[in-house]
């Protein structure tokens, strides 16, 4: 079936301004690929990972783990005579297995710490033709699926340290603490490292035990929005970067930011529209402002 149109299919990560103004590196890291696997099956995968601020090598590792799982996954995907259509959890342990070995033996040859090269990961192994989401994930990041249904699902769960400050993440290092899983009838996923997740997928405890409430109108225009034949997929993305470097945008988030999202344009058509009272998120919004005003600047409120 020919298209007229192209969906979102990118990868990006964005140096945030505090690093900027310090004259670090982007410490987040993401890339995308499309995979024609064995029995003529076709796959997205896909990656992200936020090295840790305060470790030095922290880019390196988020670079050296997206490549390992996306390297590990094609070659499975392509070449092994184990896979017969579907990946089991244990595929993706052993994929987060060899994450782990190869930032360690990197730390080996180069003397360094492998605490120094500490890093989040999150990847995605998407079945275009049957619709299925496999998931493997460690860190504050996380995912946003579109369903065929046009409901949001939110497959990841945050995993940090309880009782620790909000920058004490669970890495990689955590090996108990890694996560998998796969969810039907998705299509459309965004992947995120938590500079843009707390945002648009934030978690709010107190009315909604700890569930998600993701900001729909952002995951409308991310999934929903379509691109000329012309500009492509890269037109799309051009868009997404253009905002997120907005001094609207910057204002509210200085940290690094990277954000994978697929549009499965097979479906996309026939998904129904996601319902939502523009005005109500709008109030809520501003009340969700001036509530985290008061929390940071309590001597200017009385």
């Amino acid at each position: 079936m020919s298209m007229d149109f192209v969906t979102s299919d990118f990868a990006m990560s964005l140096t945030g301004e505090s690093h900027k103004i310090e004259g670090t590196v982007c410490q987040d890291y993401s890339a995308t690929r499309k995979i024609k696997a064995q029995g003529n099956k076709h796959f997205v995968i896909s990656a992200v990972a936020d090295g840790v601020g305060a470790c030095e090598k922290a880019d390196e590792g988020a670079a050296l783990a997206v490549t390992t799982a996306l390297n590990y996954l094609e070659k499975y995907l392509t070449k092994e005579p184990d896979f017969q259509g579907e990946i089991k959890s244990d595929t993706l342990y052993q994929m987060f297995g060899a994450c782990y070995r190869a930032i360690n033996e990197h730390s080996i040859r180069e003397k360094t710490p492998m605490m120094e090269y500490s890093t989040t990961l999150t990847v995605v192994a998407y079945d275009i033709d049957n619709y299925t989401l496999y998931f493997a994930h460690i860190g504050d990041g996380g995912i946003v699926a579109l369903d065929v249904f046009g409901n949001l699902q939110n497959p990841t769960v945050r995993t940090k340290i309880p009782g620790e400050p909000v920058n004490f993440v669970r890495t990689i290092e955590d090996v108990k603490c890694w996560t998998f899983g796969k969810a039907d009838d998705i299509a459309a996923y965004a992947i995120m490292t938590d500079g843009l997740y707390d945002v648009v997928s934030p978690i709010f405890k107190e009315t909604q035990g700890y569930h998600h409430r993701n900001f729909i109108p952002f995951f409308v225009d991310l999934f929903y929005s379509k691109g000329s034949l012309v500009g492509g997929a890269d037109e799309i993305k051009q868009r997404w970067i253009t905002f997120f470097n907005s001094k609207s945008f910057r204002s509210q988030v200085s940290d690094d930011i990277s954000l994978v999202s697929y549009v499965n344009p097979k479906v996309i058509k026939a998904v129904p529209s996601i319902p939502y009272d523009k005005a109500a998120i709008e109030k809520e919004e501003k009340i969700k402002s001036e509530a985290l005003k008061k929390a940071l600047y309590p001597g200017l409120y009385y």
